[in-house]
Parts: structure tokens; sequence; C-alpha cells
């Protein structure tokens, strides 16, 4: 500033200094506001750190079947960070496992998922909220259907959920299919796997449970484990090892009720014989014939609507004959024993199978699932290639060995069988399995060519609502607003089926203001 000529000097001096204090005095004072901004927001990072923290240490004693710890825990968690998706977790987990409380725990779930709508364990544990309260069975669907969209662990979170919806209904054999997924999904989960063996045991299935906890145990040695395969091992006759089992299930628990049990139950009993199997049924006639066909169509429909004790009961009736003259009875009843899990005889089956009519695509894709869900990859990847060779024209071979090599985390060799597929695809269905395609571009996040995929699909099925549906979602994952809810509004035009109108909506009113 220019200083006025009527100034003296000395008054020019000082009206300079003055103003340079004034200049020093807002400095200062702007230094010591941000430093106090700063030391705000330092203290606060720290709390929410402390909160965070607190928020591991619940979930950890949840783990440790502390529950009563963890939110003690989960509530110092909310407090030091109220605002933090892990510690409204926490809190709502803790809540429903230590004080069954299932209303109390959904507030701070549902506050979560609005910071994070896909947190799997807010999801899972939502879920398992909805279910305790008998809310209506759409509403349970919904959400057991978003977390099985939340990847391979949501993938398995969401089957050992219908596992969960079919155990209320008293439905153990539609469990034990879901419950199978579930670990198919997450094979290292050690909790699973015991699960799952505790629910064989109970459907009388002593071998397969005897497997699974065995399994469980080269994960981690748990006292569940150990009490699942000593009660498999003694209805197996193999006393010696379970008491062995019971023993060191006492040693890790000493007051373990189940395990103590055992012991004394062992130690008593002389070994048990293993139940001799079923001896083969007499061959029957055309009407016995006709009457498996009969029974495998009920058995289908039981399952499908998850009735467990139908389909119980229709099993036994097919398996009355035992070398059915017939390979798409065979087929079929092979078939239905790989999905409930009777894997002996749905490889006797297909031994039928095979001497009945020989080797041919359809049996190999069979014996591949079979040797799939039975722990032997390299023989399913065997039939697979001998499928190949059979037909080099056929696509299904390429698309049984995509999915299963997905499973196995190769998703280069899968995508290579899944551009086979599409190769080889008839015309007819050329559409529907290049979407097929996009749903695995989809899963491993490739989203650019999963739209191109259903770009292609849509151009040659225009009348599918699920098909718009499909692309909504890839477009709005993409950020393409518009696309997806001109997309989405289309699906609900043309017409969608079952839980797919909710998801529409949904997405819709996510996307639109």
């Amino acid at each position: 500033m220019a200083v006025p000529a009527w100034m003296s000097a000395r008054a020019a001096g000082l009206w300079y200094a003055n103003e340079r204090a004034e200049d020093l005095r807002r400095q200062q004072d702007d230094a010591r506001r941000r430093a106090e901004e700063e030391e705000a927001l330092r203290r606060a990072a720290a709390r929410r750190e402390q909160g965070l923290a607190r928020a591991r240490d619940a979930q950890g004693l949840l783990q440790a079947e502390k529950p009563r710890e963890a939110l003690a825990a989960a509530r110092e968690a909310v407090d030091l960070a109220p605002d933090a998706a892990e510690a409204l977790v926490a809190l709502g987990t803790s809540t429903f496992a230590a004080e069954n409380d299932a209303r109390a725990a959904l507030d701070p779930l549902d506050r979560a998922l609005s910071l994070e709508p896909d947190h799997l364990l807010a999801r899972v544990t939502r879920a398992r909220c909805l279910l305790s309260l008998e809310r209506p069975q759409p509403e349970v669907e919904a959400e057991i259907n978003h977390v099985d969209r939340l990847g391979t662990a949501g993938r398995s979170a969401a089957a050992e959920l219908r596992a969960d919806v079919a155990l209320r209904k008293g439905e153990l054999a539609v469990a034990l299919v879901h419950l199978d997924e579930a670990v198919h999904h997450d094979d290292k989960n050690a909790r699973l796997r015991v699960r799952y063996a505790e629910l064989l045991l109970r459907a009388r299935r002593f071998s397969a449970a005897d497997e699974q906890a065995t399994a469980a145990l080269r994960l981690e040695r748990t006292v569940a484990a150990l009490v699942a395969r000593a009660a498999a091992r003694k209805e197996l006759g193999r006393s010696a090892d379970a008491l062995v089992d019971a023993e060191e299930a006492i040693e890790l628990e000493p007051q373990h009720a189940q395990a103590r049990a055992l012991a004394e139950a062992l130690r008593q009993k002389p070994q048990q014989q293993p139940t001799p199997p079923l001896p083969p049924g007499p061959p029957g006639d055309h009407s016995a014939h006709a009457s498996v066909h009969t029974a495998l169509k009920a058995l289908r429909e039981a399952l499908a609507r998850r009735d467990g004790r139908e389909a119980g009961r229709q099993l036994q009736l097919a398996l009355e004959i035992r070398d059915v003259p017939c390979a798409p009875a065979l087929t079929e009843r092979a078939q239905l024993l790989i999905e409930v899990e009777r894997f002996q005889e749905a490889a006797q089956d297909l031994e039928r199978l095979r001497r009945l009519q020989g080797e041919t695509v359809s049996f190999h894709l069979l014996r591949a699932e079979l040797m799939e869900r039975t722990k032997r990859p390299e023989e399913a990847d065997r039939s697979l290639a001998r499928a190949i060779e059979l037909d080099p024209r056929d696509y299904r071979p390429h698309e049984a060995r995509a999915q299963l090599l997905e499973g196995r985390k190769d998703m280069e060799r899968a995508a290579a069988d899944w551009d086979q597929v599409v190769a080889k695809a008839p015309p007819e269905k050329r559409g529907w399995l290049v979407h097929e395609r996009a749903h695995y571009f989809h899963r491993i996040g490739q989203l650019d060519r999963a739209l191109a995929d259903m770009d292609e699909a849509l151009g040659q099925e225009k009348a599918n609502g699920h098909l718009w549906l499909v692309r909504g979602e890839i477009r709005a994952e993409m950020g393409q607003r518009d696309g997806a809810i001109s997309d989405l509004k289309e699906a609900l035009r043309v017409g969608l089926r079952g839980n797919e109108e909710q998801r529409a909506k949904k997405k819709l009113e996510q996307l639109q203001p």
C-alpha cells in the first residue's frame, strides 16, 4: 500500500510496524486454528482406530465363543467410532449372539448396511435375525439372495442360510443338499465342515460324517470336530478310534458333556459291527420299472419344493429296483443320488449305465460331477477330456469343465473353456451360452467383457427379462447409471420371474434419486 505524502517518515514507520504486527497476529491465529483442527482430527482418527480395534476384538471373542465379552467390546467400539460400519456390525452380531435379541441386533446392522450395503457379515447376520423373528418368507429370501451375490463367500453363506431355512421346516435332506453346496464354496472352513458332519450324523450317514469331521480336523483341531468324528466312528464300529477322539476332546475341554458321555459309553461297550448294506433288490417287471420313473419324478418335485420327508420316501421307492434296465432312469437316478449325496449308490448306477449303453458324453458328464463331488478332481478332468474325445463338437463338456475350473480358482483355463462353449454353441443356444459366459466374466470382475457378451446375448434374444436385468446390474457396477436404469426398466416391462422382479425394483430404487 502506498504511504500518503503527508505522512512523516516516523509516522510511516509506525504505520508499517503496526501493519506487520497485525499480519503476524493473523498468521499466528491461523496457525493456532490449523494446529487445533489437526489435533482434533488426529484425536478423532486415533479414537476411530481404537474403535475399529475393539470391533476386531469383538469378532475374535465371538469366534472364541465368548459372546458376553464380545458384546462389551462391541459397545466400546461403537462409543469410540459410532459411524464405523465395522463397529456397528460387531454390535449387531454380538447382540444377537449374546442376548439372542434379533430386534435389538437389527438396528446397528441396518445402520451398518446404510454405510456399506454389501457388507457380508452384516447381511448374513441380518438374514439370521429375520429368520429368528419369523419374518415373511419373501423378505428372508430377498436377504439371502443379496448374500448370494457377494462373491464365493456370499454363495457359501447363502447356501448355509438356506440350510437353516430347511431345518426350520424339518427338511433335513434339503438342508444337507444346501450345506454340501456351502462346503463346496468354502472348503477351508472348519466350522462349516463340523456343522455338516453334525447334520450327517442326524441323517445317520456316518461314513460321510466321518469324512467331513476328518477334513475339519485337518484344518483346525477343535473339540466339536473331535466329538463329531468320535460319534460317527462309534456308529461305524470303530470304537478304538472313536475313543481316541473322545479322550482328546476331553483333554482340550475337560467338562465337555458329550465328549465325556461318548468316552464312557465307548469304554463300556464292545466294538460294534458296521451296519451291513442293503441287499440288491430283485429285478422287477414293467410296472415296477414304471414305478421307478414315477418315484424319480416325485423325488425331483419334492426336492424342488424342499419337502425333505417326501423326498426321503420317494428316494427309497426309486431304489427298490437296483438294476433298472433303462438308461434314462439310471441317468436320472444317478443324478439325483449325487444331488442328495448318496455317492456310493450313484457310482453303482453309473456302472450299470456304462454296462447298458457304453461310454457316452452324458455318461462322462455325470461321472465327472460325481468325481468332483467326491474330491477326485483328476478323475473328473479325465472324464471330461474323454467326453470331448467322444464328440469334439459338443459344447457341454467344456461348460462343465469351465465351472469346475472356476471352483478350483483356475481362471485362465476356465476362460479358455468358456470360449470353446461359445465357439461350439448351436445357433439356437448361442445367445443363452454367451450370457452364461458373461456371468463368468462378471464373477471375476471383468465387467467390460461381461457387458460385451450381454450386448451380444440381447442382440439375439430381446424378449428375455433376465438378460435385461443382468446387463442392468453390470452397467450399474460400471457406473453407467442411465444405461442401467434403462435396462432395469426394460427388464420389468418384458417380465421377470420369482424374486428377480424384486431385485430389479430394488436396484432401480438405489439408482434413481
